[in-house]
């Protein structure tokens, strides 16, 4: 979870990650040298919660950008699948049991994901991953929904709703 300048939403974020049904999970968070008082956020609520659970590692760094403190994460991660949430976002209680789901269905997969609600204007929608409203599950082009949509103006997949091997992660990264 990279972090800056989030204290007023990350309490949220925290909260959907450890209420998910799946718990085999480890969490980094990188505080991105915050100045509004984030870091002291995070550390209140697990003094509140009795402590930082073993999977929790909490990291911070000189200011480098979301992309920077997201390398800096998987960099200190030990987990073969990847996903990420933003300290002002949320999951929903299932999703990395949804997540964990897609990797044993679809072994040979590389990148998962799922659709996702964005909220414009007061209006609450859900974003497709595929352009055909009966799709659940299967193989989708990644760029097809984006352009066939465009009155959501959004894209099939966010830093938030997808899950990506290590391999493929390294194989992206740009050194």
């Amino acid at each position: 979870m990279p972090l800056y300048n989030k204290g007023q939403y990350v309490t949220r974020a925290l909260d959907s990650i450890f209420s998910q049904t799946f718990d085999d999970y480890e969490l980094v968070i990188v505080d991105d040298q915050s100045s509004d008082g984030s870091l002291g956020v995070i550390e209140r609520y697990f003094l509140k919660n009795g402590g930082v659970p073993e999977n929790v590692k909490i990291i911070t760094q000189p200011h480098g950008g979301v992309g920077a403190a997201r390398n800096n994460g998987v960099a200190h991660s030990s987990g073969q699948h990847l996903v990420f949430l933003d300290a002002d976002d949320w999951w929903l209680k299932d999703y990395l049991e949804e997540m964990y789901g897609l990797t044993v269905r679809w072994p040979e997969a590389k990148l998962f994901g799922t659709g996702y609600y964005v909220r414009k204007d007061g209006e609450e929608k859900v974003a497709p991953i595929a352009v055909d409203a009966s799709f659940k599950e299967g193989l989708a082009v990644y760029h097809e929904p984006y352009y066939k949509s465009p009155e959501l103006l959004c894209m099939p997949l966010t830093a938030n709703s997808y899950c990506i091997t290590r391999d493929a992660f390294g194989d992206c990264a740009l050194n």
